[in-house]
């Protein structure tokens, strides 16, 4: 538990020490350049080397059973056997994911943990850089973040890669740049197959006005799912129904709907803000809607939450747009403190727990290299 909250200690008092040297910056909204803080960028790379630490020197056993019991078997396979018996014998986790564990493995040798150290780089590089880049409030940013998706990097390795891909793409999708943004995507999806269901995000994006009929697509997603559950069913490949069907996946219909309530309150505070009536606020708003319309399909499917991420995620740019939009000063301190709060509180009741992520534990203490 201590780590953690030195971790949320360290955001807040970072936050506090990195304010000096300014540089001129310019936004996708005008040409004029506006002052921006030196220290943004000292503050982003110093959370981020932390953020990295954490999830390089962490035991295997942290999180769900996949860090021990699904990649370091195939990064056993991977290591001692040949290219193509190594792909062969990793098909589940994709070729080309199987072909960047064979080439990772002829720097790494047989030590899983230098494998696991080079992972890690691209979730945590991909989120630090939207931070810096994107968010109006990135040690708010940094809180979402670290309450909502962090530990996820504990055991979900293949979909955390995809979901840093995925992040990069949000600048084409500013920018109006689709054949860059879906170059993005198909790279994505060679990681991890789900992460085709992002290109939805595109046209989503642009197309959706950013208003009540968002509320209107997750009102009826949710109903569809509760009335039509098959419709979960028919976008699932053979091998994913094959897990249904096999009991990997939990069909139950036990998960939570907390976390898709919190998108909507953050839509709710992003509409009060109206945030979502800027451009960068619209396109995040419209993203999110998606991940909170996608997420009463867990409830059929348990695993449909880990779509969510590629969509949720964004939450962590849109909370700072909703937040930085209010000009009456006592309350954005007022709603700064709540949130803060509530990303704390919803931290270490219920994510650590869930994720089996507390007690922390560094790979020395778990004897386990």
């Amino acid at each position: 538990m201590i780590v953690y909250i030195l971790l949320f200690m360290s955001i807040i008092v970072g936050r506090i020490i990195f304010t000096r040297s300014k540089i001129k910056v310019y936004t996708l909204d005008s040409e004029i350049p506006i002052t921006k803080n030196f220290g943004v960028l000292v503050y982003c790379i110093v959370i981020g080397i932390l953020l990295y630490l954490l999830v390089a020197l962490r035991s295997v056993y942290l999180g769900v059973n996949d860090t021990l019991n699904v990649y370091y078997p195939a990064f056993n396979v991977a290591n001692l056997g040949s290219w193509s018996n190594a792909i062969d014998n990793f098909k589940q986790m994709g070729h080309i994911f199987a072909l960047i564990t064979k080439f990772l493995t002829i720097f790494t040798g047989t030590n899983y943990r230098y494998y696991l150290m080079i992972i890690s780089i691209p979730y945590i590089y991909s989120v630090c850089y939207v931070i810096y880049k994107y968010s109006d409030e990135y040690l708010l940013s940094f809180i979402a973040f670290v309450s909502m998706f962090y530990l996820y990097s504990f055991y979900l390795i293949r979909q955390m890669v995809a979901v840093s891909i995925l992040l990069l793409s949000l600048k084409y999708v500013y920018n109006k740049k689709i054949v860059k943004f879906l170059l993005l995507v198909f790279i994505a999806t060679l990681i991890h197959e789900t992460a085709i269901c992002f290109i939805i995000a595109y046209p989503a994006a642009h197309l959706l006005k950013a208003d009540k009929k968002n509320y209107i697509i997750i009102i009826s997603t949710y109903f569809i799912s509760k009335l039509a559950p098959n419709v979960a069913y028919f976008f699932m490949s053979d091998r994913l129904r094959g897990y249904t069907e096999n009991g990997i996946y939990d069909t139950s219909g036990s998960i939570s709907i907390f976390p898709m309530l919190i998108y909507i309150v953050i839509l709710l505070f992003t509409s009060y803000s109206k945030a979502n009536k800027t451009y960068e606020g619209k396109i995040l708003f419209n993203i999110v809607t998606l991940g909170a319309a996608i997420y009463p399909f867990a409830n059929v499917i348990s695993d449909t939450y880990r779509l969510t991420i590629y969509f949720g995620i964004f939450s962590i740019l849109l909370i700072s747009k909703a937040i930085s939009n209010i000009s009456d000063r006592r309350n954005k301190v007022i709603f700064y403190s709540m949130i803060f709060l509530f990303y704390v509180i919803y931290f270490f009741t219920r994510t650590v727990i869930n994720m089996n992520a507390i007690p922390y534990e560094f790979f020395w203490n778990s004897g386990f290299v």
